[in-house]
């Protein structure tokens, strides 16, 4: 029953709020470094200023974001463990960038290959019987390709939390990820939900920011960067360790071997 529990959407939350109490510093402070990096690498990308900003701005989008994520999860899951948690910490992915960016890549092209390879066939069935690529849009067949993105995303999307959680390869992680998440793919949905809903908070602020040409921009803007601080400073950090909490009680409920998870149970046991 406790471990049941502990397998809830309530449980991840309330978990998460709980770390976020006991450790606001460090969680904050990742949270708050990779807010300041997307909105830097966002107003690069707008400036526009020559091809040099525009390659600065998506290598930093697409390849110092994801994996300043995989230090936030390596530092958020160290703090729902109850081990020292420092945002130092956020950069440790770095020292082994390629497992890291390979996984994250890996991931990305399973959950958007697959079912775009799956889809194929109807394609050309369609294309064939003479209909033309608007009506295509609208097809059941493209509506239906976001589903399977969606299953095989929740199925591997705790691979970064893997390839963090010890010395493991980008394909043992992957496969990790698919075994924790058996049968708990619907919990994670709604916890998804969740952080999808909450990141609404900073539709306002975006919005403003990448349209300043909108007649209401300044009002956007000014009103967003309240809810994106609130979002940064409480929201993202608290959703984060709810996250990293997931990934932790679903090891435990697959009974998968963790060497940080041995790591954080013998460091009880020394303190005991």
């Amino acid at each position: 029953m406790e471990e049941a529990s502990e397998l809830s959407v309530g449980h991840w939350l309330a978990s998460g709020w709980k770390t976020f109490r006991r450790t606001p510093r460090p969680l904050v402070g990742g949270a708050a470094i990779i807010a300041i990096v997307g909105v830097l690498a966002s107003l690069i990308l707008m400036a526009k200023v020559s091809i040099l900003h525009q390659v600065a701005g998506y290598v930093i989008s697409y390849a110092v974001c994801p994996i300043l994520g995989a230090g936030l999860c390596f530092l958020n899951l160290r703090a729902v463990r109850g081990e020292p948690a420092y945002v130092s910490q956020i950069l440790k992915p770095f020292s082994h960038f390629g497992r890291v960016w390979l996984t994250s890549l890996l991931v990305f092209l399973i959950c958007v290959g697959v079912p775009t390879l799956l889809l194929i066939p109807s394609t050309v069935l369609y294309l064939m019987s003479g209909l033309s690529m608007h009506e295509m849009e609208f097809s059941p067949a493209v509506v239906f390709l976001v589903v399977p993105m969606i299953v095989l995303f929740l199925k591997y999307s705790l691979s970064i939390y893997a390839i963090m959680d010890g010395d493991s390869t980008a394909v043992r992680a992957i496969r990790q990820s698919g075994r924790i998440t058996r049968g708990r793919k619907g919990k994670l949905f709604g916890l998804l939900l969740i952080s999808f809903a909450a990141g609404m908070l900073t539709w306002p602020f975006w919005r403003g920011l990448r349209h300043p040409q909108h007649a209401n921009a300044d009002i956007l803007i000014a009103v967003g960067s309240l809810l994106y601080v609130v979002y940064v400073l409480v929201v993202f950090p608290w959703l984060a360790a709810a996250h990293d909490t997931a990934y932790d009680s679903l090891c435990r409920a697959a009974q998968e071997p963790s060497a940080g998870r041995q790591r954080a149970i013998a460091a009880h046991g020394n303190v005991s």
